[in-house]
């Protein structure tokens, strides 16, 4: 109907022609404009932009380097920023322009994604984040209700005391004899173990540089075209060096173990630097090379920009355990045996330490062991990770554990006593 008026219009006034052809491209103009001023932080920028990602836009990474499709960033992984307003000249004006806290307790390990200034990362239990780069505002989370729930099923064979495994729900051991004493290594001396950060020439085939690091367990890196290599590392540091030389240039303490890799991107013609941290993952279970373990925190830096750090509460100091018991010394070893297949591949050995992400059980504080009948067998911390254990642990099995823990407990504290008597 609007054609044909149209037509009807232009055929008997011709100089309306001209006015309705410049109306026509007055309101395609006006929808474009409308369409490219859209804020960045409504839910119709963040449709838009994401839905022209396709499977060219990921072959063509590389032709928009203000962008971080993928893991690797392009389909070679190599993890190379073509960004280059960050240099070695002006590395010291790098500073924070936002922070976001997750609240996350456990390891963040994933590569941001950005896209027109839009970031999505995957936390804990699979949630993902959506935050406005340009801001650190979170637009909106989802949450795909992974259960807490880990562990191996109690028939599995490997799983069995005394098999093929180790009785802690790994296949660590093959053709155990349980009739064969252990070799105990308890008084060997023990390794300590550190990375390493090296450059490898592949034309040459010969090492140009090595960086030591403090620990393991340190995060992956991302290269610039400006000569920058970016890590975040295990004792909570954030550092650019030389790419071509190794030598540190510039480095910021986030104060909580780095695992995962950092990215680089741009957006309004101006770029960042993001690396998200989370301590975790198998060796954050039980051990940490920072004072201690903040929650999951993403940081964004660019140049001349200078936001304080987030300040986090200093964690209590946590003492051995000193509960009463009554045990016999069978229901001790059984006691032992279910920490040893049930506690100990998550928990690690009661009272070796106060590490990692998950507590030492010869840490917990009364009335954590006060209510463990509930969180053992009636899944009272299952969101957090914790299982429940009804369908494997009766209460009395409960109860040769905490025993277990208890004694474990008071023998380690004994022995730190005598220690310091002898020190002094």
């Amino acid at each position: 109907m609007f054609l044909s008026c149209l037509e009807l219009s232009t055929t008997n006034y011709p100089h309306m022609k001209t006015i309705i052809t410049a109306a026509f491209f007055f309101v395609v103009f006006f929808s474009l404009s409308c369409n490219q001023t859209k804020k960045p932080d409504t839910p119709e920028f963040v449709r838009d932009v994401t839905n022209k990602i396709n499977d060219e836009s990921l072959v063509n990474a590389d032709k928009t380097p203000g962008d971080w499709l993928s893991n690797g960033r392009n389909y070679s992984e190599d993890r190379y920023s073509a960004l280059t307003q960050i240099s070695k000249e002006n590395i010291q004006r790098l500073g924070l322009v936002w922070s976001l806290n997750l609240g996350t307790t456990r390891g963040i390990e994933a590569t941001p994604i950005i896209v027109n200034g839009i970031m999505y990362i995957s936390g804990p239990w699979s949630i993902v984040y959506s935050i406005d780069a340009r801001t650190g505002k979170q637009l909106w989370v989802y949450d795909p209700k992974v259960s807490g729930w880990y562990g191996n099923g109690p028939d599995w064979k490997y799983n069995k005391p005394y098999g093929y495994g180790s009785g802690t729900g790994w296949n660590t051991a093959i053709d155990y004899d349980p009739s064969k004493p252990l070799h105990d290594d308890s008084s060997a001396p023990k390794p300590v173990p550190q990375e390493r950060l090296i450059a490898w020439d592949p034309v040459e085939q010969r090492e140009k540089w090595r960086l030591p690091l403090i620990g393991v367990w340190n995060g992956g890196v991302v290269t610039t075209a400006a000569g920058l290599v970016f890590e975040g590392t295990a004792d909570g540091k954030f550092m650019a060096v030389d790419a071509i030389t190794g030598k540190p240039l510039w480095q910021t303490n986030i104060g909580s173990g780095i695992i995962a890799p950092p990215v680089s991107y741009g957006v309004d013609g101006k770029q960042y630097i993001t690396i998200a941290a989370g301590w975790g993952g198998a060796m954050g279970l039980s051990s940490k090379f920072t004072d201690q373990i903040n929650p999951g925190t993403i940081y964004t830096f660019a140049l001349d920009s200078n936001k304080a750090m987030p300040a986090f509460t200093k964690a209590e100091e946590k003492h051995l355990i000193n509960m009463p018991f009554t045990s016999t010394k069978e229901e001790l070893q059984d006691g032992a045996l279910l920490y040893t297949q049930y506690c100990m591949a998550c928990h690690s050995g009661v009272a070796d330490n106060d590490y990692g992400v998950i507590p030492d059980l010869g840490y917990s504080s009364e009335a954590t062991h006060k209510i463990l009948k509930n969180i053992v067998l009636k899944g009272l911390l299952e969101s957090k990770g914790m299982p429940n254990f009804s369908n494997r642990l009766s209460e009395k099995n409960v109860t040769e554990i905490q025993s277990y823990i208890l004694a474990t407990a008071k023998q380690m504290a004994g022995e730190k006593k005598k220690k310091l008597v002898v020190k002094k």
